[in-house]
Parts: structure tokens; C-alpha cells; sequence
């Protein structure tokens, strides 16, 4: 009895797992649209504002 009460469990969780499954896929397709990995990539040079601009110090530099 305890083996055939193993296997029906077994059969329950497989069961739930394959209908989880079956709702995540559905979800997915209903819901927002997969990102790929590019849209997470920029391509090409940073905008200018992005782009760190080195400042001149020679003004400060003053030799005695």
C-alpha cells in the first residue's frame, strides 16, 4: 500500500508540474514580450553626455 501511495504522489506532483508549466508558457506568450539580450546591449559609442570629458589642471599647476 505504501509503494502504490508513493507512486500516486509521484503522479500528482508531475501532474502539477506539467499544468505550471503549461500557465507560465501561456503567461509568456500573453504577457509582455520576452526582452533579448540586445535590447540590453547598446551598440556603438555612449551618448556625449555619457562620455566622461577630462578638465584641464593647468592653471593650478604653478611652478615656483
Amino acid at each position: 500500500m505504501g509503494v502504490l501511495k508513493l507512486s500516486v504522489d509521484n503522479a500528482i506532483l508531475l501532474l502539477i508540474e506539467a499544468e505550471g508549466a503549461r500557465l507560465l508558457r501561456e503567461k509568456r506568450v500573453k504577457g509582455r514580450p520576452r526582452r533579448s539580450i540586445r535590447d540590453e546591449e547598446a551598440f556603438g559609442p555612449p551618448a556625449e553626455s555619457e562620455c566622461l570629458q577630462r578638465k584641464s589642471t593647468e592653471k593650478f599647476n604653478i611652478s615656483y
